[in-house]
């Protein structure tokens, strides 16, 4: 009885610091699979907290484990879960992380998009992430407002070099695709996080009929230090 007490207190002040800090619940990743088992209790991966905070309401915050040292990389085996409701997908939150490089890479496999923003998923933040490997765009935004993407390196490394080998590696589609009614999105923030959007086999960045899209020291089209060309739609 006693230690049952002790849980739920402890669930309820997590809870209560979640809120404090502005978010419904913290997803915490601890590892770099691409695995859900579909339960709420550890492991966590990437793809187990998108799920999760699509089924919190409210804005929640998915970040990095401390413990996960040496950068990530987590390989996709399907598509990630769109995003549907809002949250900030924090890769700044990683180990040693320092603007502007990302420490967290993802490599899509060859699946259509890493990251999906729908409809519902307003006022989300993706931040911190290396993007490649992709069969479509790097990022996805269609029917969400104010949606925010700063410090990603889209179509590069996170050593900033353009990605070798088959042509597949690559980023295959546009490096973030902007459409519907996807009014006040902002892409890039200050100049220590600025996105890189360089190397992708279509445009750089494309919007379709969204309003009201903010650019900001972004780097489009060259290396990660502005002064040489990594071309796009090639």
């Amino acid at each position: 009885m006693k230690n049952n007490y002790l849980k739920t207190t402890f669930l309820y002040f997590i809870l209560l610091i979640s809120t404090l800090n502005g978010y419904s619940v913290i997803y915490t990743i601890d590892n770099n699979t691409d695995v859900d088992n579909g339960t709420a209790v550890a492991p966590f991966s990437l793809r187990k907290c998108m799920r999760l905070a699509n089924t919190t309401l409210g804005a929640d915050n998915i970040v990095f484990s401390n413990a996960l040292v040496g950068g990530v990389t987590i390989t996709l085996t399907a598509p990630l879960p769109f995003i549907t409701d809002q949250v900030l997908i924090d890769g700044f939150s990683a180990n040693l992380y320092t603007a502007p490089t990302p420490r967290v890479s993802i490599l899509a496999g060859g699946n259509p998009n890493a990251f999906n923003v729908a409809p519902g998923g307003d006022n989300t933040v993706i931040r911190g992430f290396a993007i490649t490997n992709i069969a479509n765009d790097g990022i996805y935004i269609n029917g969400a407002t104010n949606v925010t993407i700063s410090g990603c390196w889209v179509g590069l490394l996170a050593t900033g070099a353009l990605p070798g080998g088959a042509p597949a590696n690559k980023l295959l589609g546009h490096g973030i695709y902007i459409t519907g009614a996807s009014g006040g999105c902002k892409i890039g923030i200050s100049t220590e996080a600025r996105n890189v959007i360089s190397g992708c086999g279509g445009h750089g960045v494309v919007v379709a009929g969204a309003t009201g899209v903010i650019f900001k020291n972004n780097y489009i089209g060259t290396d990660i230090t502005g002064t040489a060309a990594i071309p796009n739609n090639q």
